[in-house]
């Protein structure tokens, strides 16, 4: 089991973000990969955004609001492709 410096098991909500990006703010990482999952944007592409910050940030040191600003107003900036299968039309269409 992992504990935290105070004593505490780490928080299940920031896992992923904390996992794939551990020189990011995970709070920031975890709106950055939100956002872009609400974008309809594929996983491999969001993978390649969250890398991308994730090695500016430990090659930089700077934080990713620093770098990046506002993780939703950066995944917007992005402009990533909507991946075909996970559009709001798809989802919404009658079978």
């Amino acid at each position: 089991m992992n504990v935290t410096a105070e004593g505490r098991k780490p928080s299940r909500r920031y896992a992923l973000a904390r996992g794939l990006a551990p020189h990011v703010d995970e709070a920031w990482a975890d709106s950055l990969l939100l956002e872009l999952r609400l974008l309809g944007v594929a996983g491999d592409r969001i993978g390649e955004a969250v890398s991308e910050v994730e090695s500016h940030c430990a090659e930089s040191g700077q934080s990713a609001q620093e770098g990046f600003g506002d993780p939703v107003e950066y995944a917007h900036s992005l402009q990533l492709p909507e991946a075909v299968d996970s559009s709001t039309r798809t989802i919404l269409r009658p079978s």
